[in-house]
C-alpha cells in the first residue's frame, strides 16, 4: 500500500465549511490535499497538480457539472483516477462512473479512510 503522503487528494465541494472540514480531516490523516469549489476548478487543478491520485467530490454542486458529471467528463478525457462521490441524499445514485464509490454524508473518519485506502491499495 502507498503511504498517505504519497497520495494527493483533489477535494471538490461547493460548500466552503464542508470543504474546509474535509480538508482538515484528510490532512490529519496524513494526506496532501488540493481543493476546488466546482467542477471547472477541479479540472484546472488536475492540470496544475499532476500528482493527484484520487478525487473526492461532492455529488450535488451548482453549475454546469455536478460531481458525477465531473467524473464522467474526466473518464471521457482518459482520466482513470479513482473517485469517491459523497452526498447527504441517503442513497447511492444509479450508474456511477467506473472506479467510483459513493460515501454518504455525514461520514465517519474511519469509513472515509477505508474507502481511500482500498483505492490506493488497488
Amino acid at each position: 500500500m502507498i503511504a498517505p503522503p504519497e497520495c494527493i487528494i483533489l477535494l471538490v465541494d461547493d460548500e466552503a465549511l464542508t470543504r474546509q472540514l474535509a480538508e482538515m480531516l484528510l490532512e490529519e490523516c496524513g494526506y496532501r490535499v488540493v481543493t476546488a469549489e466546482n467542477a471547472s476548478q477541479a479540472m484546472h487543478r488536475l492540470q496544475t497538480h499532476p500528482g493527484v491520485g484520487l478525487i473526492f467530490t461532492d455529488l450535488l454542486m451548482p453549475g454546469p457539472m455536478d460531481g458525477r458529471e465531473l467524473i464522467h467528463h474526466l473518464r471521457c478525457d482518459g482520466c482513470d483516477l479513482p473517485a469517491i462521490l459523497t452526498s447527504g441524499i441517503g442513497y447511492a445514485p444509479p450508474f456511477l462512473p467506473t472506479r467510483t464509490r459513493f460515501l454518504n454524508k455525514p461520514y465517519k473518519r474511519a469509513h472515509l479512510v477505508s474507502h481511500i485506502e482500498q483505492f490506493i491499495a488497488a
